[in-house]
């Protein structure tokens, strides 16, 4: 399967070095999740689509938007879009929020047609042998498609609202949406770890505590 996405040489030089093990590639994965989960929701939003044969958001275009839920130093917006049709096409696409800076963000793709067909109207299988899967179509969308990343910086804590509108050159609307934030201050976060960290090493001591003198109650110590 490592093989649909990264050429063979690719493949073989990172199965064959010593230095990426399972459990190393595991905590790499695990960590880029936990950093940017909003990206891998894009993407597992993508594959089940995929999956079931569900059509994309607009006929000729795949358009995925994502952010974190919770914000706490930065908020992560991820953007994904692939032509479908057999034609380039320019879209516009913009964000605006009162609660992060920048407030006001617009970006112009010209997005060039696909190699090929990489959206399917029928389910598909995870894996088979082929390009007829949702890893073979997926590892093409991907590659012909158009991934952006913008950082967001919030001006205030509480309740957050993002809005995304994708756009024809002349402004006509091809598709909007707003995205429901929550802003928390990291310190009081952090603070919250910790007092329930210390709230659970306090129980676990009242709790052996207890069984060491109820231990010594019972053989009269």
């Amino acid at each position: 399967e490592l093989e649909e996405v990264l050429k063979e040489d690719g493949a073989d030089l990172l199965l064959d070095d010593k230095s990426f093990s399972l459990e190393l590639w595991l905590e790499l994965i695990e960590h880029a999740q936990q950093q940017c989960p909003a990206f891998f929701r894009l993407i597992d939003r993508i594959e089940q689509d995929m999956e079931f044969g569900r059509p994309p958001a607009l006929k000729d275009l795949v358009f995925e938007v994502d952010l974190e839920n919770v914000v706490t130093k930065r908020a992560n917006l991820f953007v994904f879009m692939h032509n479908l049709s057999k034609k380039s096409r320019t879209v516009v696409f913009r964000v605006q929020s009162p609660d992060f800076r920048p407030n006001q963000i617009s970006m112009r793709y010209d997005l060039a047609p696909g190699k090929e067909m990489w959206w399917s109207s029928e389910s598909l299988p995870i894996a088979i042998e082929g390009n007829e899967d949702v890893l073979g179509k997926m590892t093409g969308l991907l590659r012909d498609g158009t991934m952006a990343w913008q950082t967001l910086l919030p001006e205030r804590f509480g309740e957050a609202t993002v809005s995304v509108r994708l756009e024809e050159v002349s402004g006509d609307l091809l598709i909007g949406r707003q995205i429901n934030v929550n802003v928390r201050n990291e310190f009081r976060r952090r603070l919250r770890r910790i007092v329930t960290l210390s709230t659970q090493v306090m129980g676990s001591l009242v709790i052996t505590l207890a069984t060491v003198l109820e231990m010594l109650e019972i053989f009269n110590v």
